[in-house]
């Protein structure tokens, strides 16, 4: 039962008549089966003219070169425009090329990540600027399929780099693509099976075809903005528009500005809206449908913000597991006593001089949110063997005894990485100064709030 949208907007009534206060599960039932979806390319008119007059200036918008737009992809990954902005521009001032990525040290890169998240993002980086630099001789591949073997990358960013970079016909579907069309289409379907994203790459890869076949049609006017397609990189120039990357930033830049997912959209922005069929149906609020999303684990830990002689001490997590690799401030499973961590402490001859329990916050991650607690101690020299802090007793959720520091606590998407032991001992952390903190390590934000307070 296919969706069909004529080829005037303008002329368009619906030939699916759904029932206004039918809920999403009626939806799926009567309709979802055997949905195809046809797009059909007259909406490219509209959505090209709307962004030359309405596309937000942002700086990976004013060029083509594939490493700068592969760059934002990545970042702007669960992350807002804005907040990609200031690290966007502070990697390219240090890292400008393929050849400097692949290049820098480790902890160098993951301090120009640092704050933005899902670090795994920054190592793919590095793999495939390594690989770029051995297989293909610096220069970032050219084919759709070539682009997607790289490491880190998925249909969405093979899509993104192969319209936007090199014009071909390629969508890239996230979730704003599939939420504009989700309404636009009124697909009933939850847009997180994996059929449902193919049905609407099938249909817009028909329209980017059309749209290449037809470029002759468009007036450079109603595609160009800024310079997002003609100040390009000396390896891909051009005297005419990339009409593909024009229409998938189009796409875009809808779904993050008018058909917003949190709040009301703003349909009287939107240039599709005399031919979206929820919006002639009023069903606008009741999508996209989702799957239920899983429940997080919750889980407690006491950090500890260990001093001497006005070092701080930063321990190492595994390499596998939740923010792996990453430098952590020392921290011990559950909420445990003042008490509890002068035992820990001593056992780690670390000669506590004073303890005291510090601020707490909760940091939330895709699967597990954590209930973080921290407690500051002041650790004696080594060599002093200075006498131990005389702490009270605090209500406890845990032994006092027997704990452990830096138990990776790791995330379930890959908790089957995870099978060693990772209980760590003394030898395991650093003594850093503040400055070095601050200029040197990584540290993940879930531990930096405790020590910009």
């Amino acid at each position: 039962m296919p969706i069909i949208l004529f080829r005037e907007c303008d002329d368009y009534y619906p030939d699916i008549h759904y029932n206004r206060k039918m809920n999403n599960k009626e939806m799926n039932d009567n309709y979802a089966n055997d949905i195809k979806y046809t797009i059909d390319k007259s909406i490219t008119t509209k959505l090209l003219h709307w962004y030359a007059h309405h596309a937000r200036e942002l700086p990976w918008r004013q060029d083509i070169n594939p490493y700068h737009i592969w760059l934002s992809e990545i970042m702007l990954q669960q992350t807002r425009a804005l907040t990609v902005i200031p690290y966007y521009e502070r990697f390219l001032k240090r890292l400008p090329t393929i050849e400097d990525l692949a290049n820098v040290n480790e902890d160098e890169l993951m301090k120009l990540w640092e704050g933005l998240g899902y670090y795994r993002r920054a190592r793919n980086l590095q793999k495939t600027a390594k690989m770029i630099v051995t297989d293909f001789d610096g220069m970032f591949p050219k084919t759709y399929d070539a682009i997607r073997k790289l490491p880190g990358i998925g249909p969405y960013t093979a899509g993104a780099i192969s319209s936007i970079c090199f014009n071909l016909p390629y969508p890239a579907i996230d979730g704003n693509v599939l939420r504009v069309f989700a309404r636009f289409l009124e697909i009933t379907e939850s847009v997180d099976q994996v059929k449902t994203k193919q049905k609407v790459d099938n249909a817009l890869v028909g329209v980017y075809k059309a749209l290449l076949a037809e470029d002759s049609f468009f007036c450079k006017d109603d595609v160009a903005h800024g310079k997002s397609n003609t100040n390009q990189s000396d390896t891909n120039q051009s005297d005419q528009p990339h009409l593909c990357g024009t229409l998938t930033q189009a796409i875009m830049e809808l779904g993050a500005t008018v058909c917003i997912p949190n709040g009301v959209p703003m349909c009287n922005q939107c240039p599709l809206q005399d031919c979206c069929r929820a919006f002639f149906h009023d069903t606008v609020m009741q999508l996209p449908v989702r799957n239920d999303k899983k429940a997080k684990r919750d889980e407690e830990l006491t950090v500890l913000i260990l001093f001497r002689e006005g070092n701080i001490a930063i321990h190492r997590r595994p390499d596998k597991g939740l923010l792996a690799g990453m430098w952590e401030l020392p921290n011990l499973e559950g909420h445990v006593t003042e008490r509890g961590v002068k035992i820990w402490a001593d056992e780690h001859n670390l000669s506590p001089i004073a303890i005291a329990t510090g601020p707490s916050h909760t940091h939330v991650f895709t699967h597990i949110r954590w209930h973080m607690q921290s407690c500051f101690v002041e650790c004696g020299n080594l060599a002093d063997g200075a006498d131990s802090a005389d702490t009270g007793s605090v209500d406890t959720d845990s032994t006092d005894s027997d704990v452990n520091i830096g138990v990776d606590r790791t995330d379930t998407s890959s908790a089957g990485d995870n099978t060693d032991d990772n209980t760590d001992t003394d030898a395991d952390f650093i003594w850093v100064t503040p400055q070095e903190l601050t200029e040197t390590y990584a540290l993940p934000t879930a531990f930096r709030k405790f020590i910009s307070r």
